[in-house]
């Protein structure tokens, strides 16, 4: 990851850099990444504290005409499939949480909580439904919280 965020940050356009790298995404949805042409500003924060919903090794924040975009990279120096557990055994399997898939849905669930709390919140939580969800598919009972002070102060003191 590091040489990943070195190549990024000093190359002759950083901004540049990082719309190659995420223009290598296949993005689902509609308009797939055609944001990714549009930003202006981007800032890579290595490894940022999200408490319960984990550390993601890189968060890139794109900052543009239609606001601001943030996408999660999770790193692992193996495939895939040497990486990932099976979901259908439930996030209690042991190593979940650290396997690839686990990480990204604990991103996932910040993201939907993150978009769903009122822009004064002091915590980050999931929703009763949302984590009813995880609990019935997944046997996951623990509900995610994050104290988001810290992430808006520094969100906050990288604007544009």
């Amino acid at each position: 990851m590091n040489a990943l965020v070195t190549h990024l940050q000093r190359a002759s356009d950083p901004v540049e850099s990082v719309r190659t790298f995420l223009s290598a995404v296949r993005w689902a949805g509609p308009g797939g990444g055609s944001w990714v042409n549009d930003f202006t500003q981007v800032c890579l924060i290595v490894e940022i504290g999200l408490a319960d919903f984990g550390n993601p090794d890189l968060m890139i924040v794109c900052h543009g005409p239609a606001g601001v975009r943030c996408v999660f990279v999770e790193s692992k120096i193996v495939m895939y499939l040497a990486s990932m557990r099976p979901n259908h055994k439930g996030m209690q399997l042991p190593n979940f949480n650290s396997s690839i898939n686990g990480q990204l849905s604990f991103k996932y669930r910040f993201a939907r909580s993150l978009h769903a709390a009122a822009s004064d919140a002091i915590e980050i939580a999931e929703s009763p439904e949302q984590l009813g969800v995880y609990k019935a598919k997944q046997g996951d009972s623990n509900l995610l919280e994050k104290t988001i002070d810290q992430v808006r102060a520094f969100l906050r003191s990288h604007q544009p």
